[in-house]
Parts: structure tokens; sequence; C-alpha cells
């Protein structure tokens, strides 16, 4: 997903896989065992100072070098599941990416159009005061939902793949049965090993015509201090590339008030990697968000 400047925090707590050999030679100021330019320092405490509960960290991205400060930093809640956008430094002013941007002096898929630039320092820290919030439910939910999508898409063309499997097989089964019937003019098909076939068969087929049709309804859950909010996604087909929709707006609940099979699910999820999705359970985003497979 093309989120632009918006990273999964995740991704940003800890430090570059690189260490700096030497001090870069241009102007730079250490910051938390990385270099960064002079200015962008002066921005992370202006934004600092207006968004407190903030932190900074590094942007993913293959052309780190070495040798060089670093030009942009992310920013970011510790409970969010994604970062409120970045700060940085453009043709040596001060700038903010943010989704919650838009210029309409650029184009919507041109870097610049969720950017905001200043030379004037309180001024972007207005700015970013403004523009880095976090983001709704709703946001969240259709930018995670394509994990379950796509578990369940892959279990569908396995279904697929299964049943063409079991037709290629050798038919000698029914060669015997046909046999059977050239020499005693009745059909038995009785034999233990047809139908084994036959009961795999049958099996594999229903399963196949299940997951061709199949959708997904589930609750994309958020927890934090104590209190959950969760949001029911409307079942969308696994075929069709549709828009995820909702059946009516977030509701916001004490944790222990969820209901016993979303929490059970939960718990369930803890005890597992991030990112996996399980079947009929759900997958855990992070350590506080969640979707969680509906019971039909």
């Amino acid at each position: 997903m093309d989120l632009k400047f918006v990273r999964a925090v995740k991704e940003l707590t800890g430090h570059p896989d690189f260490t700096y050999v030497r001090k870069p030679s241009t102007p730079c100021i250490e910051v938390d065992r990385v270099y960064v330019l002079p200015k962008l320092a002066d921005l992370m405490h202006a934004v600092k100072m207006v968004l407190p509960k903030v932190q900074f960290g590094i942007v993913p991205h293959k052309y780190f070098s070495t040798d060089k400060p670093l030009e942009q930093l992310a920013v970011y809640r510790s409970d969010d599941l994604f970062s409120l956008g970045c700060i940085g430094i453009h043709e040596d002013k001060y700038c903010v990416y943010s989704r919650h941007i838009k210029n309409a002096r650029a184009r919507s898929n041109n870097p610049g159009h969720h950017r905001a630039v200043s030379a004037d320092l309180s001024r972007i820290a207005k700015t970013a005061a403004a523009k880095l919030r976090p983001f709704s439910m709703e946001f969240e939910a259709a930018h995670t939902f394509s994990l379950l999508r796509e578990h369940v898409i892959r279990r569908s063309a396995q279904a697929e793949a299964d049943l063409a499997a079991l037709c290629s097989l050798d038919t000698g089964d029914v060669c015997r049965e046909i046999e059977h019937y050239l020499r005693e003019k009745t059909f038995a098909f009785n034999t233990a090993s047809f139908k084994r076939l036959r009961d795999n068969y049958i099996s594999t087929r229903n399963a196949c015509l299940a997951n061709r049709e199949r959708s997904k309804g589930a609750y994309y859950v958020r927890i934090h201090a104590g209190n959950a909010t969760l949001i029911e996604a409307v079942d969308v087909s696994v075929r069709r590339q549709s828009a995820l929709t909702f059946k009516k707006e977030a509701c916001t609940m004490l944790a222990d008030d969820l209901p016993y099979d979303i929490q059970a699910k939960i718990a369930t999820l803890m005890m597992g990697p991030v990112d996996l999705v399980t079947d009929e359970v759900g997958v855990r985003l992070d350590d506080t968000h969640f979707w969680v497979e509906r019971n039909d």
C-alpha cells in the first residue's frame, strides 16, 4: 500500500542497519546515536514543543548513506498504528509531510502535494501541530484489511489447485468400475478405494466452491489505556476488490466489556507473531491493534 509519508510505527522504532564509521564531514548534530542536519535538529525541538508526546524515528529507505547526516525523520506516537507524518529539510527550508496537507499547487501524485515548506521555524511548528495528527479508525482499517483479504485469496487459490490436482489423478479406480460393468452389466461403485476417491473429491469440490464465494466479516479493534474501540466491517467478497465499508460508527467501551469471543480471539492472537493471519481468528497488527474475524 502506498501511504506516501505514512509508515507503520513498528517499522520506525529502533535505528538504521548501519553505524557511522566516522562523523559526517558536513555540519551535523548527533541525536540518539544518529547524525542529523542542524536545521533538522532545530525543527525536532520546535515540533517537540508543540507536540510533546511525539517521538522521532528513522524512515526506512534503501538509500541510507553513512557519510551524510539525515535530512528527514518520521514523527509518531508509540501507541498509534501509523506515524503522523514526517519532518525534514528541503532546499534549506523546514518541511512537514502529512496526508492531512493538501497542496493545490502540486498534483496528488507529486510529493509536494502533501508537503508544507517554510523558512520560518515558528510558522512550520504551527503547521506541524495542526497537520501531524493521528488517523481515524476507518483509515487504519481500510489500509490493513488487505492482510485478511489476501489470506483468503491464497486459501481460495490453494483449494482450486487441490481440486485440479485431484481431477488429474490416475483414473484406475474408475476404469476398474467400468471393467466390472462390462463383465456384470451393473455398476458397483462400491470398492473402498473408489469411495475414498469419491469422498475426497466431494469434500475438495465443496471447499473450492465455498472459497470462491467467501466473504470476510471482521471487527477492527484498538485497545488503549484499558479502553477498546471497535468498528465492524461489512462482508467484503475476496474476489471483488471493492472498497471496505462499515456497518456503523466506531464505538468505545472498557476492554473488559468486549464480547467474550472477541476477547478470546485477541488473547489467541497475542500468543502469535505480528501480521500472521490465523484462520477463523484474525491477525495482530501490533500489541494494541487487531483484526478479529466475526463468528458467522
